[in-house]
């Protein structure tokens, strides 16, 4: 959700002359911004690999360790922290940089329905259109998928061509411990999942908006943003009613109770080749690794015996407690505190 509004930010807002952070920690944003406003692209922006493109490919990489969807072998070298050297270090292989690209699905080929679908590009993720709606939806439209922000993709396209600072050094630097209130912002939004918004997890496309934010990062709290019709009784027809920001609106889009679409969203076989395509799979892991070095997936909606969910809505209101969480170990995302392993 970081990365979802930080393209916002950089396409559709103007940036606040009084806050020093856009001179500071985030001028790269700034940077950004100017360039699009003039060039409707990051410009002569040069995106630094370890700060912008190692993060897009390293979730590229670990999102296979969290279902088992296509095949994920092309994305296995750059596991290691050692492979990205080809990548983003001073002998960065131009070849290597231009084919990763080339399997990238560009969002612009979201935005129109007439244009082709891209089922074998990457990320391979269902989108905001998987179903029908405003015109728009369903396998044909190529917002059946989902892609990466304009902004990243831009990113992407200048890496490709070389024009990127080569900081790769060997290994990822540390996170920062220092807290400090732009890392407050960011800590909150990474957490979060920024699409697709069908309708999302922790919030829905109403996040995406530009008149939801009086600035960047800053919600405008109180302002009428539209209608929409909302039910208001089982049984009764939905009713329109104002969309106000107040307590609630980014997720009034959300199921209830949400561990029904927790349950169900892990992801889709649509096609006939029998491949799998997910839906947010870290935030609703379907299979999943013990340890780094496992060879063995395990079923992550399982109780506490190891038997699986299954279909059964009820085990997912009770026992969602006793899920695990993915947390990153040796550079690959494994499960802890999770229920006994006793079926994979």
């Amino acid at each position: 959700m970081y990365d979802t509004h930080v393209d916002l930010i950089v396409r559709e807002m103007a940036l606040p002359t009084d806050d020093g952070l856009f001179a500071g920690p985030l001028a790269d944003i700034a940077s950004m911004n100017a360039a699009w406003k003039g060039h409707g692209t990051i410009g002569d922006f040069r995106p630094s690999f370890v700060r912008h493109i190692y993060p897009i490919l390293s979730a590229i990489a670990q999102v296979g360790r969290s279902y088992d969807g296509p095949d994920f072998n092309f994305h296995h070298p750059f596991l290691d922290p050692a492979g990205y050297g080809d990548l983003g270090g001073p002998s960065s292989v131009e070849d290597t940089r231009k084919f990763i690209f080339a399997v990238i699905r560009d969002p612009g080929t979201l935005l129109k329905k007439s244009n082709p679908i891209e089922p074998l590009m990457m990320p391979a993720i269902l989108g905001d259109y998987y179903g029908e709606a405003n015109g728009r939806g369903g396998e044909k439209d190529p917002a059946y998928f989902h892609s990466v922000s304009q902004v990243q993709y831009a990113l992407l396209r200048a890496w490709s061509e070389g024009k990127f600072e080569a900081d790769w050094t060997g290994a990822a630097p540390p996170p920062s411990t220092k807290i400090t209130p732009e890392g407050l912002d960011r800590a909150a939004l990474e957490n979060a999942v920024g699409g697709p918004f069908f309708p999302g997890i922790e919030a829905g496309w109403l996040f995406a908006r530009k008149e939801a934010f009086r600035a960047p990062f800053r919600v405008a709290k109180g302002k009428t943003v539209g209608r929409a019709a909302v039910p208001v009784k089982p049984g009764q027809p939905p009713q329109k009613r104002d969309i106000v920001l107040e307590a609630g609106a980014f997720s009034q889009q959300m199921a209830q109770p949400w561990q029904a679409d927790f349950l169900m969203c892990r992801s889709e076989v649509p096609f006939k080749d029998g491949r799998k395509i997910g839906w947010w799979p870290v935030q609703r892991p379907e299979k999943v690794f013990l340890s780094a070095t496992s060879d063995k997936r395990l079923t992550w909606a399982r109780h506490k015996d190891g038997s699986g969910f299954d279909e059964r809505y009820l085990a997912m209101v009770d026992e969602w407690s006793t899920l695990g969480f993915l947390v990153g170990e040796d550079d690959a995302l494994i499960e802890v505190d999770g229920p006994a392993p006793l079926v994979g």
